[in-house]
């Protein structure tokens, strides 16, 4: 099997993913309590309606307690175990993941049901919500690199 250098993944970068995935699964509702926001508060500019103001204070407030729910989810002491430091192990059918802390898991890459290429990283996916993060800097060599990329786009 081919390992990998060891990597953890930082807290922002799972808020920034954490992000994403929410808006692009929730788009249309945080574009609606946008629209209900700006109505309400010209609504209330123009007659200054306590009831216009109330709404308007729900749409924004309800986006930036989103945010900060998020916020706090990925960064919260409850995924120290999961940001924790990991290594993989890998082959032309399997790939391992071994935690620091002791946990490892092993997924055949015909498991792996999406693949997402982010720039600087890959989230594999073996579930509609479950996916592993791989850094792509983490290889030794070019060509386990290029092994690991053949058999991720395999699967």
């Amino acid at each position: 099997m081919t390992k990998t250098k060891k990597f953890s993944q930082s807290p922002k970068t799972y808020f920034s993913i954490v992000l994403n995935t929410a808006i692009k699964k929730r788009w249309w509702l945080y574009l609606l309590v946008t629209i209900v926001g700006i109505v309400h508060l010209f609504s209330y500019i123009r007659t200054n309606t306590m009831s216009h103001l109330v709404w308007a204070i729900f749409g924004f407030g309800y986006l930036i307690f989103m945010y900060l729910y998020l916020y706090r989810f990925a960064h919260s002491k409850d995924q120290s175990d999961f940001l924790s430091e990991k290594q993989i192990f890998f082959d032309k059918e399997t790939l391992r993941i071994e935690e620091t802390l002791g946990g490892s898991g092993e997924v055949p890459f015909e498991r792996i049901q999406k693949v997402l290429d982010k720039g600087k990283f890959w989230m594999l996916y073996i579930s509609k919500n479950q996916f592993f993060y791989v850094p792509k800097d983490i290889f030794y060599s070019e060509l386990d690199f290029e092994m690991f990329q053949r058999s991720i786009h395999r699967s």
